[in-house]
């Protein structure tokens, strides 16, 4: 199994938010999704993915809370779709949630990251993809641990090439990580990361981002990293990146990354809410 897979997590923590209500697994029991269901079916899902890190004295710091639940909501109105909540209510929704673990965690004896996965999909089993709307949103939270190692990683060019521009790449919707298996099937040590690809103009082919997170390359001094029309999502730490290196003077190319920068860079890293910055 790669590295990739071997960050030390535990199971899910008790509390959990769904459709305007906190739960808790082991009076209510675990959200359930039919096999039936359009999410599955149609992958009518949008998920989103925070860490939420601590500190040696226990304080708890959540990265771009607002955005993250904004992003989500923006990507289910783009696939035609209308959210049961606002981004706002989103968002009180997930703290509540988050305040509500911690404490558990802390009530344990436990003070360990946590990495909050939201999700709204559709659950009605209906054959027909226009048939059915009624739509769930759940927020569910784990202890989280390494999910990359910080020293730097091994990666591999990816299988499939994305073909078609379009607004649905900023977004995490299901289906849009098939790389993903692929790690699950490496072998030990063999990598870490797949770099996924594009076509650009003239037919080239471009490098887009990593399984799960953005690319970097640095050149000659210089940030480049794939531009928001070029089948990537619109990541929260890539933004953060990109407006701290603005503020220190680094000079940031957002365009097309064709294969051969990868001869000309002389560092290439990863950025994601769970990966941080990870060097290649």
């Amino acid at each position: 199994m790669p590295k990739f897979f071997k960050a030390q997590q535990g199971g899910l923590l008790p509390f959990y938010w769904l459709d305007g209500k906190i739960r808790n697994r082991e009076t209510d029991g675990a959200p359930q999704v039919a096999t039936f269901s359009q999410a599955m079916d149609y992958s009518l899902v949008i998920i989103e993915g925070i860490r939420v890190n601590v500190n040696e004295r226990g304080k708890y710091f959540g990265f771009r809370l607002k955005d993250h639940m904004r992003r989500m909501v923006v990507g289910w109105e783009e696939i035609g779709l209308r959210s049961p909540f606002s981004a706002a209510h989103l968002e009180k929704a997930l703290r509540e949630c988050l305040i509500k673990n911690i404490a558990f965690l802390k009530k344990s004896g436990k003070k360990e990251a946590i990495y909050v996965r939201p999700k709204i999909y559709v659950t009605e089993g209906i054959i027909k993809p226009f048939a059915g709307s009624k739509t769930s949103v759940v927020i569910e939270c784990f202890p989280f641990a390494k999910y990359l190692p910080s020293d730097g990683i091994s990666a591999t060019l990816g299988d499939y090439v994305r073909t078609h521009r379009h607004s649905g790449y900023h977004t995490k919707g299901a289906g849009k990580y098939p790389e993903y298996g692929r790690l699950r099937d490496s072998s030990p040590g063999e990598y870490s990361d797949v770099l996924q690809l594009g076509i650009g103009k003239g037919g080239k082919l471009l490098f887009t981002e990593g399984t799960t997170s953005n690319l970097f390359f640095v050149i000659d001094g210089e940030l480049h990293t794939p531009g928001l029309d070029d089948f990537i999502l619109a990541g929260m730490t890539r933004d953060s990146v990109i407006k701290m290196a603005k503020q220190l003077k680094i000079r940031v190319h957002e365009g097309e990354m064709p294969l051969s920068h990868i001869l000309e860079a002389d560092e290439i890293f990863l950025t994601g809410t769970a990966s941080f910055i990870t060097p290649i």
